[in-house]
C-alpha cells in the first residue's frame, strides 16, 4: 500500500530537477547583450573590478552566496533534493523488506494450511467378530484388524507392528518393533486388512453359537483369560505423505464381553 506514494516522490522529486534547471538555464540565456566596445572596456577594468570582487566575496556569508550565484542556488537545491531521494529510497526499501516478509509469512501459512488440510490420516479398526479361525485350519486362531486412509492424499505405509498383551492392569506400552512394510500405498479412501496370528499361547472357546461366525468356513472364538488378567491389542504404524512428511498412528483396545473396546489414554492413543 506504500509503494504509490514512494513512487509519487521520485516523479515530483524529478519534476522539480527539471524545473530548476529550466529555471537555472533560462537565467543564464536572459542576460542582456553585451554593448559594443565592453570587451575593450571589460579587460581595463577586470583587474580593478577582481579586487574588489574578492573582497565583496570574503564578506558575503555561504547563505548570500548561494541565492546571488545561480549555479550555486542551482548545486544547493540538487543536494536537497538528493537527501530527500536518499531518506525516500531508504524507506522504500523499508516497505519492500517489510513486503517481502509478509509474503514469505503468507507463503508460508499456505504451505501449511495445504499440508494439513490434503494430508492423510490412517485409522486402525478392529471387526464385530473378534477372534476366528478356519474350520480347516482350527489350530490358527486370528484377530482381523485393518487401516483405512480418510485422508485427501496418497499414504505410503513403511512401518507396521500390532501386539497381543495380557497383563495385570495398570497397563503399560509394549516395545513396537516397528516391521518394514514394503511399498504398500493407501489411495484415499482405500482399506487394507492383516490377520494377526501370534495367540498360540491364550487357550479359546468356540462361541459360534454365540456369536455368528464372518461366514460358513469360520468359527468365532472366546479367549479364556486368566483370573486378575487383562487382555490389550495395540496397533502402530507409520507412514510418510506425498510432502515427505512422516506420521504416527497408536491405538489400544481392551478385551471385554467377548468385544475389544478402546481403551483411553493419550499414552495409549496418539495421532502425528
Amino acid at each position: 500500500m506504500r509503494e504509490p506514494a514512494s513512487v509519487g516522490v521520485h516523479m515530483v522529486y524529478w519534476l522539480i530537477m527539471i524545473v530548476l534547471l529550466v529555471i537555472a538555464v533560462g537565467s543564464s540565456l536572459s542576460q542582456p547583450p553585451a554593448p559594443p566596445g565592453y570587451g575593450t572596456h571589460q579587460a581595463e577594468t577586470n583587474q580593478s573590478r577582481n579586487s574588489g570582487n574578492q573582497e565583496n566575496k570574503s564578506r558575503e556569508t555561504f547563505w548570500q552566496r548561494t541565492f546571488s550565484d545561480p549555479t550555486a542556488f542551482f548545486t544547493f537545491v540538487l543536494a536537497v533534493f538528493t537527501c530527500v531521494l536518499a531518506v525516500s529510497t531508504f524507506f522504500l526499501w523499508l516497505v519492500t523488506g517489510t513486503a517481502a516478509r509478509a509474503a514469505l509469512r503468507s507463503a508460508d501459512v499456505a504451505e501449511r494450511a495445504l499440508t494439513d488440510l490434503e494430508r492423510p490420516f490412517l485409522l486402525p479398526s478392529l471387526p464385530p467378530v473378534v477372534f476366528e479361525a478356519r474350520r480347516d485350519q482350527r489350530n490358527r486362531e486370528f484377530l482381523r484388524y485393518g487401516f483405512c486412509n480418510y485422508g485427501r492424499t496418497p499414504a505410503i505405509i513403511t512401518h507396521r507392528d500390532a501386539k497381543c498383551v495380557i497383563t495385570d492392569s495398570p497397563l503399560e506400552i509394549p516395545d513396537i518393533s516397528e516391521s518394514t512394510v514394503p511399498n504398500l500405498v493407501l489411495a484415499p479412501g482405500e482399506k487394507y486388512k492383516w490377520e494377526y496370528a501370534d495367540l498360540i499361547r491364550i487357550s479359546f472357546n468356540d462361541i459360534s453359537n454365540i456369536i455368528i461366525p464372518s461366514d460358513g468356513n469360520h468359527v468365532s472364538l472366546s479367549p479364556s483369560l486368566p483370573a486378575g488378567k487383562d487382555m490389550y491389542f495395540f496397533i502402530f504404524i507409520r507412514y510418510v505423505d506425498i510432502f515427505k512428511r512422516s506420521h504416527d498412528t497408536l491405538r489400544c483396545w481392551k478385551y471385554d464381553r467377548l468385544a475389544f473396546r478402546p481403551h483411553e489414554g493419550e499414552d495409549y492413543n496418539r495421532t502425528t
